[in-house]
């Protein structure tokens, strides 16, 4: 919260649902969308704060009092995008990115949705969840979500990302360990490891030896010009 300009700690917990819109389809019923709710627990603070979230003619999910706007992700440079632990891992020709008076939101957790019975019966399936923070003057917290179809990756890609990312911030000082997870790490993975704030010039070389395409070479070797001096053994 420190590096959003507030000293109050919060804990988010976020929930989505299919709510009735009261429209009626000639041949389809009664007709649903997709909403978001956010609660917020704000340290200080005993009552608990609401955000419903909702698209409102508007590619974000917002409440409909935001007066925000949002910026096409392609249009940005990786140093642009801000986040708090770790760049979304997106289709970025497809995404977004919310801003308010001209500064852009924080990127704060990216949540998949998997195809389950409770998802086709009760919310949707198959994308991931952008969740975006920014804190105003007043000391505000707003809270705003985008949308991705992320099904060409299965559930199973998914999870095992997301256990990789996490035993390297763990282990990140573990050369052996590190090593073996850069090798078996697909593109989604080393695009992890190059933005991470903890790669260093050893990290680089293994992560140029095991680059898939020539445009991630390049922007490996892009990233070691800012290494020069640092150490390049585990």
């Amino acid at each position: 919260m420190k590096r959003l300009g507030s000293e109050a700690g919060r804990v988010l917990h976020v929930f989505g649902a299919l709510v009735k819109t009261g429209e009626i389809h000639p041949d389809f019923g009664e007709l649903k969308r997709f909403e978001l709710a956010v609660v917020e627990s704000k340290e200080g603070r005993v009552d608990s704060i609401l955000h419903h979230l909702a698209q409102h003619d508007t590619v974000m999910y917002k409440r409909d009092t935001d007066r925000t706007g949002e910026r096409c992700a392609d249009m940005l440079t990786r140093q642009e995008i801000k986040f708090l632990r770790r760049p979304p891992r997106w289709k970025v020709s497809d995404a977004s990115v919310p801003e308010c008076q001209g500064e852009l939101f924080h990127f704060c957790r990216q949540i998949y949705i998997p195809e389950n019975k409770t998802t086709r019966q009760n919310m949707t399936w198959g994308c991931s969840l952008f969740l975006f923070v920014f804190v105003n003057r007043q000391d505000e917290l707003l809270v705003q979500v985008f949308q991705q179809d992320m099904s060409e990756q299965t559930a199973e890609d998914h999870y095992r990302l997301e256990e990789m990312m996490m035993d390297f911030d763990q282990h990140y000082q573990d050369s052996g360990r590190v090593g073996k997870l850069i090798e078996e790490g697909d593109k989604f993975f080393h695009e992890y490891v190059l933005n991470h704030e903890r790669v260093n010039g050893w990290m680089l070389g293994l992560l140029l030896e095991n680059a898939r395409t020539k445009a991630f070479k390049t922007l490996v070797l892009k990233k070691c010009e800012t290494c020069v001096g640092r150490d390049f053994r585990p």
